[in-house]
């Protein structure tokens, strides 16, 4: 029987020191619609909607104001953050799920208004997006180093369906890199890495990606649909630094870019 087509994209490296896994917060209300849930990684806050991740970078002097430190920067120190979103075009409607339940919840008390309250919101270690498009499900994670999603591509699936636009940031490919301009810095999408594991050894499949208009898809060579394919590109942020969840509270709510 075939088996899943995985691809996978690494979209945040996680710099803190300590991060074995970052946790996924559900929304339970605290948060405007249409998120599902907020992942925070080490100087960005990716808002997951119901077909798009938001993400919210911030400069390394304005993550100093949420770790204060004596003599580091001032109130009047400008706050200074980026947000863009990544789309997936001709997306099929649908709901996030989590899944790997942490220990851990979260309270929301922080807005003036007490519809906004939440108390006892969960912490996944996953949120899956199932039928993103037919057949092709998307799994957002993270490991010691980085954020990743999946594209889960099951036996009938058309990979080439795939597609997203990046809004609120210009993007250029490169020798094969994707860039993403921001104002607190270029971050840079590497290459994607695809691989089968075939008879217990590692076989490279040749992939990259395509730009068209600001819109992103692969092309695969060739590869055994019978057996799972992973896709590896890597993101990197050129001057950031960690923080932890413990600053929720002071969180700003996103917002249509």
């Amino acid at each position: 029987m075939p088996r899943a087509l995985f691809i996978g994209i690494v979209v945040l490296c996680l710099y803190r020191s300590g991060w074995s896994q970052a946790i996924i917060r559900e929304n339970k209300g605290q948060w405007p619609y249409p998120v599902s849930g907020l992942l925070r990684a080490a100087a960005a806050d990716i808002w997951i909607e119901e077909s798009s991740l938001l993400y919210q970078c911030y400069d390394a002097h304005s993550l100093e104001r949420l770790h204060p430190q004596p003599g580091s920067v001032s109130d009047e120190t400008p706050w200074i953050e980026h947000r863009y979103r990544a789309t997936f075009q001709g997306a099929l409607p649908g709901e996030w799920s989590g899944e790997k339940p942490t220990a851990d919840r979260a309270h929301y008390f922080t807005d003036a208004n007490p519809e906004h309250w939440a108390s006892d919101c969960r912490g996944f270690r996953q949120f899956l997006r199932q039928n993103l498009y037919e057949n092709i499900d998307l799994l957002l994670y993270s490991n010691a180093e980085h954020v990743k999603y999946d594209f889960i591509v099951r036996p009938g699936a058309n990979p080439e369906s795939i597609a997203y636009t990046f809004d609120g940031a210009a993007i250029t490919l490169k020798q094969g890199h994707l860039f993403i301009q921001t104002q607190v810095g270029t971050i840079q999408e590497l290459k994607p890495f695809a691989y089968q594991m075939i008879g217990g050894a590692m076989r490279e499949v040749t992939c990259a990606y395509r730009l068209d208009d600001q819109q992103i898809t692969f092309d695969l060579g060739t590869y055994d649909e019978n057996v799972t394919l992973i896709i590896d590109p890597e993101i990197a942020f050129s001057t950031y630094i960690g923080r932890s969840e413990e600053h929720t509270s002071e969180l700003q709510s996103p917002c249509n870019l």
